[in-house]
């Protein structure tokens, strides 16, 4: 047996909502947005590299290249740890792993 919908509801069924900045009026539109938004973060290749008997990591960009162990800073991010194919690498409040 089916129920019938409350009169209520009965205008209801047809209905299309549509997303903007309504309660936000000053806020702009998302290709707006996108165009403003700041570059990509410098990316590195990360290669692992064995330097006198001991495991270091060599971080190539686009705009310069070092080779550091742990206990090394490479654009401000300190490298604490090198495992097997991962390194722990720490930055203003956070840590955070890498893979290699």
């Amino acid at each position: 047996m089916r129920r019938a919908r409350p009169r209520v509801f009965a205008r209801q069924t047809n209905q299309r909502y549509q997303l903007g900045p309504i309660r936000n009026p000053r806020l702009s539109a998302l290709r707006d947005a996108i165009q403003h938004r700041q570059p990509p973060v410098l990316t590195w290749k990360i290669t692992p590299q064995e330097v006198a008997g001991t495991l270091s990591l060599q971080f190539k960009s686009a705009t310069g290249n070092a080779l550091i162990q742990p206990g090394g800073t490479v654009a401000g991010y300190n490298l604490l740890f090198i495992g097997t194919g991962w390194a722990l690498l720490a930055g203003p409040d956070q840590l955070f792993t890498v893979t290699f």
